[in-house]
């Protein structure tokens, strides 16, 4: 995400702003967008008050994902012992919201397209947000399971190779 933990109250403080400024501007647009010769203009300004103000509330969402997967890998590189489960509690229920954040940008993203919004066809023709929400998915099923694979019931080891592809073995490279 680019932040910091220092820097994260006040990208929170951001997105709340955020948040306030679009809420009447996507409402007002809204209303407005039906006048004739002028509408267009706020079928435009409709989706992206809506698009920012949904952006805006994901922030706070990515960044405590993003705290909790640090926090995750200094504990798995860590010499102290940690429960996964504890340090990944809150994590699926983050990745729900993405999901339910991604599932509504799409939404309204086709909805405004074919309503006539220019924006919104052009957002749909860059970000392939049917495609995020199955990583989103994905990542979720794998926060399932990382306790068991972390070892949090029982203790796991794990060997890690390392192959130089530029000595070439049956394997794929030589084992280092």
């Amino acid at each position: 995400l680019g932040f910091t933990r220092n820097q994260s109250s006040p990208a929170v403080a951001l997105s709340t702003v955020v948040k306030v400024i679009y809420a009447p501007a996507y409402l007002e647009s809204g209303l407005l967008k039906n006048i004739p010769l002028v509408g267009q203009i706020y079928k435009e300004t409709e989706y992206v008050s809506y698009v920012s103000g949904k952006t805006a509330e994901s922030i706070p969402i990515l960044i405590k994902l993003s705290d909790t997967a640090e926090t995750l890998l200094n504990n798995i590189l860590g010499d102290t012992p940690y429960s996964p489960s504890v340090t990944l509690n809150g994590a699926t229920s983050g990745l729900d919201q993405i999901d339910k954040i991604l599932h509504d940008l799409n939404s309204f993203s086709v909805d405004s397209r074919n309503d006539g919004s220019l924006v919104a066809g052009f957002v749909l023709s860059k970000i392939n947000f049917v495609e995020l929400q199955q990583t989103v998915s994905q990542t979720a099923v794998v926060l399932e399971k990382l306790s068991d694979i972390l070892g949090e019931k029982k203790g796991k080891t794990y060997l890690v190779l390392f192959q130089n592809n530029m000595e070439l073995r049956p394997t794929g490279g030589f084992i280092g």
